[in-house]
């Protein structure tokens, strides 16, 4: 849809530091497990509008013109709850996530951002060789240093039988249920910005043979 992609060779590598701490409960079939985590990221690399090149175009193809740029600093703290059903007929979960987001630009706090997700899944076992799953979550408006994106549904359904010891054939459904998808792109100085609508991301259907040892 005339989008064009160029590179940008003086890209710094990122880097990333993470420490997580859990602590996980088990009384028969019943887990319980909670989540803690600490994300300090530096220079992260965002896709921005590069709208000084944008100017030169003279293609009438070509609408936008995307690039990569460092952001200084990216620090995060999260939280996960689950609570889980291992039977052995059927296991399920049901999860709450907590994220909080501070970008950090020239050393000062540039843009804070709180979000978070709801999830569930189902793992029916027909038989010893034939499984049904099915999973649902939703995740709320999420930001980065220059792009913002809506909230999303996510929804899959999956039908599996073992064939023989160690494969397995399976159909799936991905991302079955429609959710209007805002994504928002800024140029670096922010005085530029796209809006994209897409209802679903995608949509696929997967007939699949698997084979672990």
């Amino acid at each position: 849809d005339g989008e064009y992609f160029i590179g940008n060779p003086e890209l710094l590598p990122e880097t990333t530091d993470k420490v997580n701490l859990g602590y996980s409960y088990t009384k028969g079939i019943f887990v319980t497990k909670l989540d803690f985590s600490y994300r300090d990221k530096k220079n992260t690399a965002e896709k921005v509008i590069d709208l000084e090149k944008s100017k030169d175009i003279t293609d009438p193809g070509v609408k936008t013109l995307y690039t990569w740029i460092n952001n200084k600093r990216q620090q995060s703290l999260g939280s996960r709850l689950d609570l889980r059903i291992n039977g052995k007929e059927i296991k399920a979960e049901i999860w709450a996530g907590l994220n909080f987001d501070r970008y950090w630009k020239n050393d000062k706090t540039d843009k804070e951002d709180f979000n978070y997700e709801l999830g569930t899944s189902v793992d029916v076992f027909l038989n010893e060789a034939t499984k049904l799953s099915s999973s649902l979550a939703y995740i709320s408006d999420r930001q980065s240093a220059y792009n913002y994106k809506g909230e999303d549904v996510i929804a899959n359904l999956r039908f599996s039988r073992i064939v023989i010891k160690g494969m397995e054939l399976y159909l799936e459904l991905k991302d079955i249920v429609d959710k209007d998808i805002v994504e928002e792109t800024w140029n670096e100085e922010r005085t530029y910005l796209k809006i994209t609508t897409t209802t679903p991301m995608s949509r696929m259907v997967v007939l699949g043979l698997s084979y672990s040892f």
